[in-house]
Formats: structure tokens, C-alpha cells, sequence
């Protein structure tokens, strides 16, 4: 009985630590990070939104755990030297708040934004959506066609996914009373001690922007309203989605451009197009482009040829037994994908006359004082390791070999020494990929 009350004692000693350095942290980041906007109250939430600019309105929708930092990082000010911007936190989101007892789904948020383009008078939108945004955009849509112009959809959430990403997987919390204990608790230590790997397989293939914690305000995710709001939601998308394919919602013939970046290779293509051109209006187009293959740069790298036969080494000899098909692929630049004049478009919708395809810096060719036409970057080894660690056939090698995970003899940590031989001690390197662009025009 003693043992057993020690150890209770040691655990709510240990659980008051822990939910004292989150309150202390969370005042720490809301200090830093104030809020940059006004609130605006609708119902069901008091909802934080920055405008900018004047002319035709735009709407940004921000993704699971994000908040309008992913927008106003960049995005914003670029769209509002010629739009009327509107970014918004959405509901238990950033600093906006969901009111008690409100409900998280899809169509709820949906409603929570119809009411805020009525009162900020924003008309007819075009409203952008990113990931999970996508859903609540579409969501709006299909419930409030009358206040939407269009839609703009990156990577939106629009199916129940097999298999949550390892990044969100931890928000999968069904019980009230754990979601708020693990909120307080576990959940800012670990946010902190993770970020750089949950970041980079947000922004992968691309390098994490140094000051995007702070600048971005990704740091607010480290409080508990944040991972309570984030959980709340997956576990309401988890039950809207079932049986309803959001994407429905589009009416056929409605879209104007789609675009599938670096991800084609992934899909089955003879269901992908029917789709595609039953969306796709007469006129549209769809565009899928892809980067392959990591080339240092010819001109300014040191030592360049010995430096790209390092990297060639690691994906085309050490990787090589890892590649699946969708890999070749990619790798390939889409040369190989299923075309829709191969069957499954049944009136001919992308005709092969339409088609045109664009290549660039094959081989790793870059003329003197050019640069490459996609990701060139000034690649230090430790984000070259990061990008490394997201590709799918990296990952199944550790599968294959999880006891050098961490060793000198990581598939990936080896190939680092050996840049740095090759570079003759220097840590950083431009490179680039070679770049395939398909465009496919909609009768």
C-alpha cells in the first residue's frame, strides 16, 4: 500500500511539472507571438482574421494544427498587392476560440466562415483551402454555394485516409478528460522535442524555413487549446467523412485548373482520369509536375563530379533494391504514367493533340550563372539528411535495417561523410532536381 501511494505521489509530482512547463511555455509563446489580427465574433466562435489589400476577396483556410501563420508567412502580402485577403484562424485554431460545447465538425466550421464573410462583406470569395482547409472549404462550399466564387484546393483533405500520417497520429484521442491530461502534459514536451521531425515531413521535399516557428507561428501549436482544437477536429473529420467523398461536392465540369505536384505517381491513374474529366471544365486543364533525381550544381560545387557520384550512389545503387514502381515513376519525370488517350476516358476528354510536355535541367544540365528551374537551393548536409529521411525509400530501408538507425552506417548518415569528403570539408552545396511539367487540355 505504501509502494503503491509513492508511486501516485511520484506521478502527480511528475504531472504538476509537467502541466506547470506547459502553462509556462504557452505564456512564453503567446508573449512572442501575439496576435497579429482583429477578432470578429460569429456563431459558434470568436474567430481571429488578418486583411489585407483591396479588390476581388480571397479566403485562406488553414490545415489541421496550423493556424493563419502558414499564410501570412508569405503567402498574403503577395496575393494583396492585387486581392482583398482575408486569412483566418479557424475555429479553437491560432488565437481564434470555439465556443463551449460547439461542435468541431466540418460543416460547423463551414458555417463558422459563412458568418464571417457576411460580416467582414467579403461577397463571393475564392476561397483557398490547404489539407485539412480543403475539407472545410469544401464543406462550405456545398452548404453555402451562394458565398463562394471557387474554390482554390491544395492538397486538400477530401476521402477518409487509410492510414494517419505518424505526425498526427498522436491527436487520434476519442475521451474528453485524456485529450485535456495529455494537452497539459505530455503533449507541449513533446511538440518541442519532435518539431523538426514533424515539420519536416510537412514541408518535404522542400528544406523547413529557419524562422518558420516564430515568423510562421507554428510555435503556438505548443499550447494545449491548440492540441485540444487539432484533436477535436481529426476526431470530427473522422466521423463527417465516412461515406461522403467531400469532392462530390464540386459540381462536373466546375474546375478550371487541376494540379497534382510530385504526387501523380502515386495514384491509380485509370480511376484518376474519368474523374479529372468529369471535374475538369471544357477548356481546363490539368497540370502534374513532378522534381526528380538530386543534382549538385555543375559550376559552383566543388569537386562536382565526385560530389554527384555521391548522390547518385545513394539512389540509383544503395536505394536501388527500395524503389517501388511509383519511385521509377517519379524518378522517370512521368515519362511511363498512364496517359488518359489510353483508355479510361471514354469521349476522349484529354485528346493526345492537346498535350504538351515540358522538361528541365535533365541529367542535372545547368548553363553557367543559371540556376535550376525547380528547388534550387543552397543545401547545408544537415537539411540534405532531412529531405533524405522523408523519401519513401529511405524509410523502407530502415525498415529493412532498424538496428543502424542512428549509426554511423545509416544509409543516409554514410552518404553525408561522404559528401563531406567529396566537398572537401564544406557543409553546404547548391543543387536542384530535373523537372517534368504534363499538361493535359479538357476538350
Amino acid at each position: 500500500m505504501i509502494i503503491l501511494l509513492a508511486v501516485l505521489l511520484v506521478l502527480a509530482a511528475a504531472g504538476a511539472g509537467l502541466a506547470l512547463f506547459t502553462l509556462r511555455t504557452a505564456r512564453r509563446v503567446e508573449a512572442a507571438l501575439p496576435p497579429a489580427g482583429r477578432f470578429v465574433e460569429v456563431p459558434g466562435a470568436r474567430l481571429h482574421v488578418v486583411e489585407r489589400g483591396e479588390g476581388p476577396s480571397i479566403l485562406l483556410v488553414h490545415g489541421l494544427a496550423g493556424q493563419m501563420g502558414d499564410f501570412t508567412y508569405g503567402v498574403v502580402d503577395l496575393l494583396a498587392t492585387q486581392y482583398r485577403v482575408a486569412a483566418v484562424d479557424r475555429p479553437g485554431s491560432g488565437y481564434s476560440v470555439r465556443a463551449p460545447g460547439a461542435s468541431a465538425s466540418l460543416y460547423a466550421q463551414a458555417d463558422a466562415l459563412a458568418a464571417l464573410i457576411d460580416v467582414l462583406e467579403l461577397g463571393r470569395p475564392l476561397v483557398v483551402g490547404h489539407s485539412f482547409g480543403g475539407a472545410v472549404a469544401l464543406a462550405l462550399a456545398e452548404r453555402h454555394p451562394e458565398r463562394v466564387a471557387g474554390l482554390a484546393l491544395a492538397a486538400p483533405l477530401a476521402y477518409l485516409v487509410d492510414r494517419v500520417p505518424p505526425t498526427f497520429r498522436g491527436l487520434g484521442i476519442s475521451w474528453l478528460w485524456l485529450r485535456t491530461l495529455v494537452a497539459w502534459t505530455l503533449a507541449a514536451p513533446a511538440n518541442l522535442l519532435g518539431r523538426g521531425v514533424a515539420l519536416g515531413f510537412v514541408f518535404a521535399p522542400e528544406v523547413v524555413p529557419p524562422d518558420f516557428a516564430t515568423r510562421g507561428g507554428n510555435l503556438l501549436g505548443v499550447r494545449p487549446s491548440s492540441f485540444i482544437a487539432a484533436s477535436e477536429d481529426m476526431m470530427a473529420t473522422a466521423e463527417d467523412l465516412p461515406g461522403a467523398e467531400l469532392a462530390s461536392a464540386l459540381p462536373p465540369g466546375s474546375v478550371d485548373l487541376l494540379t497534382a505536384a510530385t504526387a501523380a505517381h502515386w495514384f491509380d491513374m485509370a480511376r484518376f482520369w474519368p474523374r479529372a474529366s468529369s471535374l475538369v471544365r471544357p477548356g481546363g486543364t490539368v497540370a502534374l509536375w513532378t522534381g526528380a533525381n538530386f543534382y549538385c550544381h555543375p559550376h559552383t560545387t566543388p569537386n562536382a563530379k565526385a560530389v554527384q557520384r555521391v548522390l547518385d550512389r545513394l539512389e540509383y545503387e544503395r536505394l536501388r533494391p527500395y524503389k517501388t514502381r511509383g519511385n521509377e515513376l517519379g524518378q522517370g519525370l512521368y515519362r511511363e504514367l498512364g496517359m488518359p488517350w489510353e483508355g479510361g476516358v471514354p469521349d476522349g476528354g484529354f485528346p493526345e493533340a492537346e498535350f504538351v510536355r515540358k522538361e528541365w535541367n535533365i541529367g542535372g544540365e545547368v548553363e553557367v550563372g543559371e540556376r535550376f528551374f525547380v528547388g534550387h537551393e543552397v543545401v547545408s548536409l544537415e537539411d540534405y539528411a532531412k529531405v533524405c529521411a522523408t523519401w519513401s525509400m529511405v524509410t523502407r530501408w530502415r525498415e529493412a535495417r532498424p538496428e543502424l538507425l542512428g549509426t554511423e552506417d545509416d544509409v543516409v548518415s554514410l552518404t553525408v561523410r561522404e559528401l563531406q569528403e567529396a566537398l572537401g570539408g564544406q557543409e553546404w552545396f547548391e543543387g536542384g532536381t530535373a523537372t517534368g511539367l504534363l499538361l493535359f487540355k479538357r476538350r
